[in-house]
């Protein structure tokens, strides 16, 4: 049989006895948690003209790559850094699509090349072109808008912004862009009464996946998860402090003065007649005031510079002692006070400057304030005395700098770069899916498209007969229990510290909404934590606030018991649209609401049919106004996509069943990890197809996990059968 291995679109030379031994898994039964994909173990290549060109004489030491691209290869070089596309055909029967790495380069004796390779399928592929990329870095820039309230209400159930649409405003649609849902951050004591700016935009999952998989240029099928409504209701919501500027916005909206005017007296403004300005404000270096042109958060700081004169004595010695009071004044009003100190005895002629550093912390600043520094007062110490003109003058010199804080007000433009957590890897992010949703990646027949289902979704009863294949010369392997290698298993969220979760974490001493499901076996004691990424969010609804709603929480407390906002872990949220509730208002309208955007773990917070917490918590903390009664589901995550898994792989007839079998080239393209196998008079459900020799003549070993007796039922009475390749034959 003749196998072809293509690199690059580029047949590479291969020898008749070239090992390409391939193993093929979409899902180890031992591993919930982890996912495979086609692999090869290592693949030699000799180093033949065209083998040589492909890989651009890499072997030869003295050459430097060229290829400095982050993603592309072959540009105009090969860099080994990069992946490059792979295909291997047997008979024109295509059996892998993936991506090849360069493992080592050989130089034999008479300076023969050869060239140690290993292919990865579609799934390595597509988490290869990831790689190390955060969330932080998907560009969803098209959703930037501006932070009010028109936008913020309209985004639950009307439109959000959207720059690519062509009114620049796209119809709401569930997985979309963003949703401003209820959160409580912690920011104000009493819900009853809102403002716009208590609210934070969430991402939609959807929105994030679908950017992961187009920045890697890929695509997924239109049957998979991802396009599910459970799915396109899962946001992510804002876990930061505050919505901040970019580092160009910030570096933008600085002005900085430097410099001094001698002889200012008391009750005068400092001036500073030295400008280096951004865009915040325009500054009168005649008057010393500041106008601001660019709403905001600011800090100032800077230093003075300062030493004491007697106008009518010059040559007298400065009093012990000299305190003066600097006073930054905001549309006239004082609002901060720097104190400068003389502590030493000095005449005029030998003065020296001594230095006082000051900062504000954040100030708030509207377009149109006014900002200036004046001389309130100079204090002897030593008399006790105060002096006001024309007593002593001040020299002043120093540095004056207002800058932004990384902080955005309330009605200005909101980055949505700046919104997702800015540590999370992407690949976790998908894993971290996978896990929830227990999910099966696939490829298909197209290249760079993967079909990803929930494992209830992507397993059929369509029948592969591999009957005649099975070798039975060769010992076929039973393991009873074969599959069950930890009791029990838990399936958690991650902790974190804000107020409800630590507080049901010092009750319960376990994570909110986690499960644990034991086995019941006398040998197999280690428990297999399933953990993701993700923090529970606990739904509260505390009777202080004197509200209806039922909001996420993740507040924090400070020290002395405070409210506070404090940066959390990244969160996943099930936005359940607009709920019915008392009314409210937000801001200044006048026109009360009378339904709030909810979004917790369930679909519902009073009547929940769904959760997407793995089990239910031993507490909630909310109730039903009036004393009404909550129904709350058991259907969660585990019950969803978990529970017939575990019952598969841990029932006292569970079997992983190892035997060989005769595959041809058909075979291994037509293999399906969705299908059942028949064989032994049974169904399998095929696990992995280990070490196969692509292109030879040999026997394959491959591991079945026996199926339940539920799934075979229905097979063998014709539901939804398909017999391919064979001549398995169902009344």
């Amino acid at each position: 049989m003749a196998t072809q291995l293509y690199i690059n679109n580029t047949l590479v030379d291969t020898t008749d006895s070239i090992s390409i031994p391939l193993t093929k898994e979409i899902a180890d039964i031992r591993q919930p948690e982890s996912r495979g994909t086609s692999f090869t173990k290592t693949v030699v290549l000799m180093g033949t003209k065209t083998n040589n060109k492909l890989f651009t004489h890499i072997f030869d030491v003295s050459l430097s790559i060229q290829n400095a691209s982050s993603g592309t290869n072959f540009l105009p070089d090969f860099n080994p850094n990069l992946k490059a596309s792979c295909q291997i055909y047997v008979d024109n029967i295509l059996q892998v699509r993936g991506y090849v790495q360069l493992l080592q380069v050989n130089i034999m004796r008479e300076n023969k090349i050869e060239y140690e390779v290993a292919i990865y399928g579609e799934l390595g592929n597509l988490f290869g072109a990831i790689g190390s990329k955060k969330l932080s870095v998907l560009d969803l820039s098209r959703y930037n808008h501006t932070w009010e309230i028109d936008v913020i209400a309209n985004s639950w159930d009307s439109w959000i912004k959207d720059s690519t649409a062509p009114s620049g405003t796209a119809t709401f649609a569930l997985g979309n862009g963003y949703v401003y849902a209820e959160v409580d951050y912690g920011a104000v004591p009493n819900l009853s009464i809102m403002n716009g700016r208590y609210y934070r935009p969430s991402v939609y999952a959807k929105t994030i996946v679908d950017k992961i998989f187009s920045d890697a240029g890929y695509t997924y099928t239109s049957d998979s998860f991802f396009n599910t409504t459970t799915f396109k209701r899962l946001i992510v919501p804002y876990t930061g402090t505050g919505f901040v500027l970019s580092d160009a916005e910030i570096t933008a909206r600085r002005v900085e003065f430097t410099g001094g005017a001698s002889g200012t007296t008391i009750s005068s403004n400092v001036i500073f007649p030295t400008e280096i300005t951004g865009t915040m404000g325009s500054y009168n270096t005649t008057t010393g005031v500041l106008t601001v042109a660019k709403v905001g958060y600011y800090a100032l700081n800077g230093y003075f510079q300062i030493r004491f004169a007697d106008p009518f004595n010059p040559s007298a010695p400065t009093p012990k002692g000299l305190r003066v009071a600097y006073g930054l004044y905001k549309n006239g009003v004082s609002i901060y006070t720097a104190y400068a100190r003389i502590s030493y005895w000095m005449t005029l002629g030998s003065i020296p400057y001594e230095t006082y550093n000051y900062n504000t912390g954040e100030v708030f600043l509207e377009v149109g304030d006014t900002l200036e520094w004046q001389i309130d007062s100079v204090y002897d110490e030593h008399t006790g005395l105060s002096y006001s003109p024309p007593g002593f003058y001040v020299d002043t010199d120093g540095d004056w700098e207002v800058y932004a804080t990384e902080t955005i007000p309330y009605n200005e433009p909101v980055d949505m770069n700046t919104i997702l957590p800015p540590d999370v890897l992407q690949s976790d992010f998908l894993t971290s899916l996978t896990k929830l949703f227990h999910l099966y990646w696939d490829n298909t027949s197209l290249p760079y498209e993967m079909k990803v289902q929930s494992r209830e979704a992507y397993l059929t009863n369509n029948i592969l007969d591999w009957s005649n294949k099975l070798d039975i010369s060769r010992p076929v392997n039973i393991l009873p229990m074969g599959a069950l290698d930890a009791n029990p298993y838990n399936f958690t969220y991650k902790e974190d510290s804000d107020y409800y979760n630590k507080l049901y974490q010092d009750e319960y001493s376990r994570v909110y909404g986690d499960t644990k499901y034991y086995i019941n076996n006398d040998f197999i004691k280690n428990e297999k934590k399933i953990e993701v990424i993700f923090s529970p969010t606990v739904l509260a609804n505390e009777p202080a606030w004197n509200i209806d709603r039922v909001l996420p929480s993740i507040k924090n407390y400070d020290s002395s018991g405070t409210l506070s906002v404090k940066a959390g872990n990244i969160r996943l949220l099930y936005y359940g649209g607009l709920k019915t509730c008392n009314p409210y208002t937000i801001d200044s309208q006048t026109l009360p609401y009378v339904s709030y955007p909810y979004a917790g773990h369930l679909d519902d917070p009073y009547n929940s049919t769904f959760d997407i917490n793995f089990g239910v918590p031993s507490k909630i903390y909310y109730g039903a106004v009036g004393g009404g009664t909550i129904s709350y589901t058991a259907n969660n995550l585990f019950h969803t996509y978990y529970e017939n898994y575990i019952n598969d792989i841990t029932n006292k007839d569970s079997k992983i069943v190892r035997a060989y079998f005769r595959l041809r080239p058909l075979d291994v393209a037509q293999i399906d990890f969705s299908y059942l196998y028949y064989f032994m008079g049974q169904y399998f459900r095929l696990n992995r197809m280990i070490d196969h020799e692509v292109g030879g003549e040999g026997l394959t070993q491959c591991e079945f996990i026996k199926a339940p007796l539920g799934q075979t039922e229905s097979a063998a009475t014709g539901i939804g059968v398909m017999v391919i390749g064979s001549t398995f034959i169902v009344g």
